[in-house]
């Protein structure tokens, strides 16, 4: 079902930053479709722009398009609800058949994940995880891929 919304941009990517120690902070990336499919590899990245050139070396390359369908567990669907976001995606790695993050629209290249639920337990995310909109055209084609 179509995302039929002015809440979000989608012509690009969203991306967080993860701190995996005091020290560094790295960049994760997230793809939202209008057909309320979204991709994300749960792979952080040093920098934004690396991330994004994997992408689009990935993009441009043959081979590794032909791995998108493969990658299931890097595929979800979205929906939005008046300010409100909710992601879920499988998470076989974790034994969770459905990992479900929500969160708040702060406008329409902002969003904030508040919490997540696994196993219909819900976890509150302190100080929550922000991610911000990025221009990028390039992104996986999510028609060919995902939706069938």
């Amino acid at each position: 079902m179509p995302v039929i919304t002015n809440k979000l941009k989608l012509n690009g990517c969203y991306f967080d930053f993860h701190s995996n120690s005091n020290i560094t902070k790295e960049v994760g990336i997230l793809f939202l479709y209008n057909n309320g499919v979204f991709y994300s590899e749960n792979t952080y990245y040093q920098t934004l722009e690396k991330g994004l050139k994997y992408y689009q070396d990935k993009n441009n390359n043959e081979e590794y398009k032909k791995q998108y369908p493969k990658e299931k567990s890097s595929w979800g669907l979205y929906r939005i609800l008046n300010d409100s976001i909710i992601l879920e995606k499988p998470e076989p790695f974790h034994g969770y058949p459905i990992h479900k993050l929500m969160g708040k629209i702060l406008n329409d290249t902002i969003f904030i994940i508040t919490s997540y639920e696994e196993n219909n337990v819900k976890v509150k995310i302190e100080n929550g995880s922000y991610f911000y909109f990025k221009q990028f055209d390039n992104k996986p084609d999510s028609i060919n891929n995902f939706v069938k």
